[in-house]
């Protein structure tokens, strides 16, 4: 709880070239109580608990599950 993370969106066309675009993605949480997520993408948990993390780019959706502990 409290410690930020730098989340990347990272693209990878056809397997060959690989480009981050977290700036260029929307990115959204399940659960705003448990992450908070800013304009640049850095994640902060604030409270204990689970929730999901959730980025779009060019029609493309990936999710991942986030934890928060103490």
């Amino acid at each position: 709880m409290g410690q930020t993370l730098d989340l990347a969106v990272i693209y990878n066309r056809g397997g060959q070239h690989r480009m981050t675009v977290t700036g260029d993605s929307v990115i959204t949480v399940s659960d705003s109580m448990i992450v908070a997520i800013d304009p640049e993408g850095n994640m902060t948990g604030i409270r204990e608990g689970r929730t999901s993390v959730t980025a779009a780019y060019e029609g493309l959706e990936a999710m991942a599950d986030v934890v928060v502990y103490k």
